[in-house]
């Protein structure tokens, strides 16, 4: 069987405070909608046996009205080519107790071919040649093991477990999200033909036949390295090819060495290597400052800032920041210091604009050598 594995479309999410004109919705939320659509109609074209969705396909238990319209569409693509949905609940998706409704009884009324476990416990489908085996999210770890332990391999057809959460061996990528369990490694059996995993945002793979697809979108600038997209697999062969997807850029621009240049020159620098970008406004930025006073982070023209950060979908600006107070003479006898040199290497660290750092600096030094001349009489 040819399927395609999917997951954490995280429908809902928002962010950044952008409004978009046409809908009036938050534009990041918009966004996540338009490249979930659009890469449902790249997996359609691929003509899959089976598309699985290995959990998060909702961002919270109580799916915004936009999110629930963008399944509706993407159920009738499904439906249209005849193409089931194997389709589990994460964790973000999942109510925390067993009397609040789960978002995922509205797609029963849909006509398309949905298999779908959200009900804390293990459930089997049969589609085609293959057999799914589908754990959802649980409401503690040790329930996993025992959904686990109730499967039954089937000799006659290809089997596939779905399930949703972090495999032991990626313990050190926590998200440290609600209701994030740990999958314990044995689970990952070699009796299947192919595991499909959710929750990690990364494209990974994690044993022989066990892989993350990943997120489609970036969800957090954690996850600026991650490979995103889905994967086609063929259960028979074990074959797996990454597939991509649309999603809205994650770009790093890199670090800016702040140490000799000025507020205005640091501006000028990211603003530069914005222009250079190719498509600025529709992608999330960010930026490393390093060897920055603090005094000079707080001397950065806002108004310049905000322009810059308008240019782009969003920025976030991380710094390594120098606090001059902490900062020692490197001679251990203080007499032995050049005090008006070490002035001087002050002033120049300060981004002080136009001539005043030279008239700094030249009343500055003339005040030290006076009193030091004064220092040295007195001795």
């Amino acid at each position: 069987m040819k399927i395609v594995h999917i997951a954490d479309t995280h429908l809902g999410l928002a962010g950044f405070n952008r409004i978009d004109p046409d809908s009036g919705m938050n534009l990041r939320e918009r966004l996540v909608y338009d490249n979930f659509l659009e890469s449902m109609k790249i997996v359609v074209r691929q003509k899959p046996d089976a598309v699985v969705h290995a959990g998060d396909l909702f961002d919270r238990v109580k799916p915004r009205t936009h999110a629930y319209i963008a399944v509706m569409s993407a159920l009738n693509m499904l439906e249209e080519a005849e193409i089931p949905l194997i389709l589990i609940s994460g964790n973000h998706s999942m109510p925390k107790t067993r009397y609040t409704p789960s978002p995922f009884e509205v797609l029963k009324y849909h006509r398309a071919e949905v298999h779908c476990a959200y009900k804390y416990s293990y459930e089997k489908s049969e589609v085609g040649d293959t057999t799914f085996h589908l754990i959802p999210n649980m409401l503690n770890a040790s329930q996993y093991r025992d959904a686990f332990n109730e499967i039954e391999i089937s000799p006659d057809t290809c089997n596939v477990m779905v399930t949703h959460g972090l495999a032991t061996t990626l313990r050190d990528y926590r998200l440290r999200t609600v209701a994030e369990h740990e999958i314990d490694s044995t689970m990952l059996s070699e009796d299947f033909n192919y595991i499909a995993l959710g929750h990690f945002h990364g494209q990974k793979q994690v044993s022989e036949n066990a892989w993350y697809s990943g997120s489609i979108e970036y969800c957090s600038y954690n996850e600026i390295n991650d490979t995103k997209g889905g994967l086609v697999v063929d259960t028979e062969s074990g074959e797996v090819v990454p597939l991509k997807l649309p999603n809205t850029p994650m770009a790093n621009l890199g670090k800016i060495d702040c140490g000799t240049i000025t507020p205005s020159e640091i501006t000028e620098k990211i603003a530069s290597i914005i222009d250079r970008m190719e498509d600025p406004a529709g992608t999330i930025c960010q930026v490393r400052l390093e060897n920055i006073l603090r005094e000079k982070m707080r001397n950065i023209n806002r108004e310049e800032m905000t322009a810059i950060k308008d240019l782009v979908l969003n920025l976030r600006i991380t710094t390594d920041t120098i606090d001059p107070v902490n900062r020692g003479f490197e001679a251990e006898d203080p007499s032995s210091v050049d005090y008006v040199d070490e002035f001087r290497k002050f002033v120049r660290i300060q981004g002080l604009e136009g001539g005043l750092e030279e008239k700094v600096i030249k009343t500055g030094t003339g005040i030290f050598k006076t009193v030091l001349e004064k220092h040295r009489e007195a001795e």
